[in-house]
């Protein structure tokens, strides 16, 4: 098993790890962000469209 968690954990090791661990870890967190950003605008939209 790699120790990608530690990589997260620990930011002075990230480059000596290989340098796509963190990169996943950081588009993961963008696309959670996103997500959670992009479901309640559009809810919000579909129940306006429907109420008007």
């Amino acid at each position: 098993m790699t120790p990608q968690y530690v990589t997260t954990i620990y930011p002075g090791h990230i480059l000596q790890v290989s340098r796509l661990a963190p990169l996943k870890a950081y588009g993961l967190l963008v696309a959670t962000v996103i997500l959670h950003f992009l479901l309640p605008v559009t809810h919000l939209l579909r129940v306006r469209n429907t109420v008007l």
